[in-house]
């Protein structure tokens, strides 16, 4: 990876960030937070409807216009950067500032990656070259369909010319979407009604089908609970691959036989892997109480995720983990040499 070389030889500052107390555990508690107030404002938006459908029953609507949508839940995360990590070194460099702090996603040919940044008050997704230049907007587009409310976590298809992603409508609910890059055509996938909270997708390896996490806005962290996988064509019915409290982040491996993913352990949260067709019961993969953001490498043999504040790499054959650095839900390179991770 040429480009990403270029980037390290350009670093001349290679210490890890001092990071305060109170931003390591904003890092840490980001996705817990953005949920508990996007489901506050969710239901400040069903008081605000409620309100407006009750004044329009009591007073009428002579003039026979629409009812206005209440305004879309505000979602809030903090501005960071987008920092690629050499893994072999650790040496850092800077690739994008002023992203919001939700995972990035790498393209599987590694010359291009979608994040998220906030505009106008909302997060919604952009795509890059690999080393920066020349982001360009996809969603929250004027005229594009939709409310354009927020849209969080992407992954790419296999073969480049889509994009998954957790959207938000006018009511607060959050589904799985799939963009068709070249045209601009969105289609939902999940249902996205009731208290549903549909999150954290992971395109599959043969891109047959999308992982992701389900459950209410009332759960710990929101949408968190049951881990899914759905077809991307034809029949729409998921398939429940995993069932515990706090389950989210699933990622595929690049068999596509197993799924790793975050739950709740006594005390925090682990690691746990599982087997699509539900052979063996999970099986847990981490010691650490405070483990999450869980990402296959490319090979399958080393699993990137967030121990507390830091970076970690768990070797899958061995268990033996190695810490390096400061970072939030890390992607790895298409050539599994560096990982890419949002800093505050």
């Amino acid at each position: 990876m040429s480009e990403l070389k270029e980037l390290f030889d350009m670093v001349t500052n290679k210490t890890e960030p001092n990071v305060d107390a109170w931003h390591e555990q904003e890092r840490r508690q980001r996705k817990r937070t953005v949920g508990r107030r996007a489901a506050a404002f969710t239901a400040a938006a069903a008081i605000a409807v409620g309100a407006i459908v009750a004044a329009l029953l009591a007073h009428g609507r002579g003039e026979g216009q629409p009812m206005q949508s209440s305004p879309p839940p505000a979602v809030f995360s903090a501005s960071a950067s987008l920092v690629a990590v050499d893994v072999a070194t650790g040496a850092q460099a800077q690739v994008l500032s002023d992203i919001a702090s939700f995972r990035p996603a790498v393209s599987p040919d590694g010359m291009q990656i979608a994040f998220v940044r906030t505009v106008e008050g909302k997060e919604q997704l952009f795509v890059a070259n690999i080393d920066g230049t020349d982001p360009q907007q996809l969603t929250g587009l004027k005229g594009q369909p939709g409310c354009g409310c927020g849209a969080f976590d992407p992954t790419w298809s296999p073969d480049g010319e889509q994009l998954a992603y957790s959207g938000t409508n006018v009511f607060g609910n959050q589904g799985i979407y799939v963009m068709t890059i070249a045209t601009g055509e969105v289609d939902l996938l999940t249902h996205e009604i009731g208290d549903a909270f549909e999150v954290t997708p992971d395109w599959a390896p043969g891109g047959r089908q999308i992982a992701y996490a389900g459950g209410s806005w009332q759960e710990e962290p929101p949408g968190s609970g049951q881990i899914y996988a759905i077809p991307v064509k034809g029949s729409r019915s998921a398939s429940l691959l995993a069932d515990q409290a706090g389950a989210v982040d699933p990622s595929w491996d690049p068999t596509g036989s197993s799924i790793v993913y975050t739950a709740n352990v006594k005390g925090g949260t682990a690691l746990f892997t599982t087997s699509i067709n539900n052979t063996q019961p999970p099986r847990r993969l981490t010691d650490g109480a405070d483990d999450g953001s869980p990402t296959w490498s490319p090979d399958g043999t080393r699993i990137a995720f967030v121990r507390g504040t830091d970076i970690a790499i768990l070797t899958v054959a061995t268990g033996a983990v190695q810490t390096f650095g400061t970072g939030g839900d890390p992607e790895w390179s298409a050539d599994g040499t560096a990982l890419y991770v949002w800093q505050s």
